[in-house]
């Protein structure tokens, strides 16, 4: 699969999942309100700087967070491309399918981030993120009630990406 065929089948993945992002809950509607997290404020936290992040070993594949949950150990020691809510806190750091698997601390619907405790990431917390990094099933590695550990990442940046001012 080329990546720009990856790319648009994470696409086609995030659409699916994330029915409410820029459309009412049915997709048809008009555009949703802009939410407080919204890329193009000017409150947006700063990039993570690529001195934080692991240098990409192989191309990610593309996959959603529930086949990573349905099938674990077939994903272990794949470099993966995710897409996902974001939620790094005090010995937290989390990527979910969605917000609501992080307001009801559904963990096993999500998996563990193995990013550093810093203020470059914390920043962006609690936002939707794409994020690619080698997939780990192993409880050890994780914590046991994660469905595994996303490690060496090498991509952390938020999804949708900003769209150019008058786009």
């Amino acid at each position: 699969m080329t990546t720009l065929a990856g790319w648009r089948a994470l696409c086609a993945v995030a659409v699916a999942m994330w029915p409410s992002c820029g459309r009412d809950q049915r997709g048809t509607g008009p555009p949703a309100a802009k939410s407080p997290h919204a890329l193009s404020s000017p409150s947006s936290p700063a990039a993570v700087p690529k001195e934080l992040l692991a240098s990409p070993r192989v191309p990610a594949l593309p996959t959603s967070i529930f086949a990573l949950v349905a099938e674990p150990a077939k994903y272990h020691g794949s470099p993966v491309l995710l897409l996902g809510y974001a939620h790094i806190a005090f010995e937290v750091s989390e990527l979910c399918p969605h917000r609501e698997d992080v307001e009801h601390r559904l963990s096993s619907n999500c998996v563990w981030l193995d990013v550093p405790d810093r203020p470059e990431f914390v920043a962006w917390s609690d936002h939707h993120m794409a994020v690619r990094g080698v997939f780990h099933s192993d409880p050890q590695r994780s914590r046991v009630w994660y469905a595994g550990s996303v490690d060496d990442v090498s991509l952390f940046e938020p999804w949708p990406p900003a769209q150019p001012e008058g786009q």
